[in-house]
């Protein structure tokens, strides 16, 4: 087992002006923390605005995020929300 090590930040979720996730902005923050160095991404911490996110756009959130992370085996994908049902769901997504 390794271990972690380095920053690990928070991932912002960036909205449009009405209120919709904007996926193009995220995708582009994830991508610049992956650029600048981070050793592993938290996903639906409290800068994540996790509360106001529909089950659609966290799993949407999830799958961007996981697609990104995926893409080098150094970089760990962390996605947490305190919701006990949507954890064990969002696991069997990322299995």
């Amino acid at each position: 087992m390794s271990i972690l090590t380095g920053i690990v930040p928070i991932v912002a979720a960036p909205f449009t002006p009405d209120g919709a996730l904007d996926e193009d902005s995220f995708q582009a923050l994830v991508r610049h923390l992956l650029a600048t160095g981070a050793s592993g991404l938290t996903l639906f911490g409290l800068a994540t605005e996790f509360y106001k996110l529909s089950d659609a756009e966290r799993s949407r959130m999830q799958t961007l995020l996981l697609a990104e992370t995926s893409r080098t085996s150094e970089v760990a994908g962390i996605i947490s929300i305190t919701d006990h049902s949507w954890e064990v769901a969002g696991a069997k997504r990322a299995r």
